[in-house]
């Protein structure tokens, strides 16, 4: 007898995002944006999203 299988992968935060945005920065401006994110644990993504929310 098989265990019911569990659905894969990460589930829903609740917020849905299927927006996209684009932008143009520096080199310089893109590794600041990935370290600073990287030091915080986070995505990018969700390191930008975080500057907003504050």
């Amino acid at each position: 007898m098989q265990e019911p299988k569990r659905p894969r992968g990460r589930p829903p935060t609740g917020r849905e995002r299927n927006k996209l945005l684009n932008i143009r920065v520096t080199e310089e401006e893109r590794n600041q944006i990935k370290q600073s994110a990287h030091n915080n644990g986070m995505t990018v993504a969700d390191w930008i999203v975080s500057k907003i929310e504050k």
